[in-house]
């Protein structure tokens, strides 16, 4: 069997305001645009953080959120999710106020980069093949085994929450990230990239401290012939916990908008003082 890189992820349920219910969160419907984007673009993006970021820092392996904020500077803040069958794992962290979230709460991709595809397999090839993979993936998902709760509310439906990405780059492999420490040659690009998982996209989240579970299983699976995977995919079951602290969102608008204050009122005032002359 050749060698394929791909590759499980399972992540966090939902965040909501603290001593709220449920329904009082903002998750956006499956499709919805975030800063321009739809929300399996960011799936895309999230996973190019994912595998590009360091081995050693890495938050797919992190067991306890120490690097969670590693290279998650961006509009969207992306919560990672587990490399495999760690058993339950549980964090904490911190996330920037006024950022939307995104999060996986199980999901799978395949990239088919030439470098490690046998040399007579043609693009197509290569796409054929990241499509049977991440079609017996999805095939092989119990969505009544996905669970998500929030403080103890649990999330209706979470199911609905599919998205697909189409073929995508996920970048020319960093030297030291986690797609390199799997044998992806340094500076291969990952493409075909493809990717599906059900995905949350919450945003307009208060600052308070909030405790996440959430998981879901998938079973083993063989994909269909194609031209670099022969072989089963194993099983995959998640149960994580997390707590996360929001954090409010920097004072700077208000510092901003200070100056223009003053300069109003001491217009308002010169106006007043001139109609008296």
């Amino acid at each position: 069997m050749h060698k394929r890189i791909w590759t499980i992820m399972a992540a966090f349920g939902l965040i909501v305001f603290v001593s709220q219910p449920a329904s009082s969160t903002t998750i956006l419907p499956p499709s919805s645009f975030v800063a321009g984007q739809s929300i399996a673009d960011w799936t895309a993006a999230w996973w190019t953080w994912a595998l590009q970021a360091p081995a050693a820092q890495n938050p797919l392996t992190d067991t306890t959120g120490a690097f969670a904020n590693v290279n998650n500077n961006g509009p969207v803040f992306f919560v990672a999710g587990t490399s495999g069958n760690t058993g339950p794992v549980s964090r904490s962290f911190q996330v920037p106020g006024g950022k939307p979230v995104l999060l996986p709460l199980i999901n799978f991709s395949d990239t088919e980069p030439a470098e490690i595809d046998p040399p007579a397999a043609t693009l197509a090839d290569r796409e054929n093949a990241a499509n049977a993979l991440v079609a017996g993936w999805l095939n092989a998902v119990n969505p009544a085994s996905l669970f998500a709760s929030i403080d103890g509310v649990p999330v209706a439906n979470p199911s609905s929450f599919l998205e697909v990405t189409g073929f995508f780059s996920a970048g020319p492999v960093q030297a030291g990230s986690l797609i390199a420490s799997e044998g992806v040659p340094v500076g291969a690009d990952l493409f075909p990239t493809k990717a599906a998982g059900y995905w949350l996209m919450i945003e307009d989240l208060a600052p308070g401290l909030h405790t996440l579970n959430f998981g879901g299983s998938s079973d083993a699976f063989t994909p269909a012939v194609n031209c670099c995977t022969n072989g089963e995919i194993p099983a995959f079951s998640v149960d994580v916990t997390d707590v996360i602290s929001v954090k409010a969102p920097e004072p700077a608008s208000a510092s901003l908008l200070l100056p223009g204050f003053i300069g109003l009122i001491a217009l308002t005032l010169l106006g007043r003082k001139n109609r008296r002359c």
